[in-house]
């Protein structure tokens, strides 16, 4: 591969993001590539080979296949995509409580045109291994449900979950039997809060505590940010604690 610089490098990722797009998507022939953008075969030819010389793109014949940087990168700049699209909901300051440097070393987790469900699948993965979840939510979904509802009627898990009015009254008239399951459950406690500026969560596993904070409304909205560093997770939580004290136990 030529050397190329990092300009150059998002140049052409950018001046061929439709190509890859495609690629990306199963597009992968010469000829199926020809027939999408209606472009000649030595301009697909040029096209690709542009790709290839920076690193973007593997040729097995006629096949074209994205390379590892190339799906990274991708990534990336979905990342950077939803961010802008969302950049109202993220314009608005954060609470006091929550240090800048939380960000600094943050994993950034946010929906991506391929994958709306990214913070969720996230949020799954990290509850896996949990002893104990403290959360605040706004808003649900059903894949969001059915993560917490496994976890809730595993044995051993403390759950403590502050809830919007608003969205307790959804659970209880569209998920009743689970909601009526859950609430029998000794080490779960909910309480309820009339409004939340931000979704929370507080994992710990046997292997350490991580936070997360909604980077919009609620994490459907603009994703989570997570942080597993002691000034990350003395932030999060003492938010997390002003919700709770705020709210009123659910009976």
């Amino acid at each position: 591969m030529t050397r190329r610089s990092t300009t150059d490098l998002l140049t052409t990722l950018n001046r061929r993001w439709e190509f890859i797009g495609l690629v990306m998507n199963g597009v992968d022939t010469k000829d199926e590539l020809m027939a999408e953008l209606d472009r000649s075969s030595s301009s697909i030819y040029k096209k690709a080979a542009e790709l290839e010389a920076t690193g973007l793109l593997n040729r097995t014949g006629s096949t074209y296949t994205p390379t590892l940087l190339c799906q990274l990168l991708v990534q990336k700049r979905e990342e950077i995509e939803t961010l802008w699209t969302h950049r109202e909901a993220l314009s608005t300051p954060l609470p006091d409580e929550i240090d800048p440097e939380f960000f600094r070393d943050a994993e950034i987790v946010v929906p991506g045109r391929y994958a709306p469900d990214r913070p969720i699948d996230r949020l799954k993965e990290l509850t896996e291994n949990a002893v104990r979840i403290r959360g605040a939510a706004s808003i649900t979904s059903p894949r969001m449900m059915e993560t917490f509802h496994r976890q809730v009627t595993k044995e051993g898990i403390e759950i403590e979950l502050v809830l919007e009015r608003d969205l307790l009254a959804h659970l209880r008239t569209v998920y009743p039997t689970q909601f009526n399951e859950v609430r029998s459950i000794s080490t779960l406690n909910i309480l309820v809060a009339d409004d939340l500026p931000r979704d929370l969560i507080s994992v710990a596993t046997p292997d350490g505590k991580t936070v997360g904070v909604s980077l919009g409304k609620d994490l459907m909205d603009g994703g989570m940010a997570f942080s597993n560093s002691r000034q990350g997770t003395e932030s999060i939580e003492s938010l997390y604690d002003d919700y709770a004290t705020s709210a009123v136990v659910f009976s």
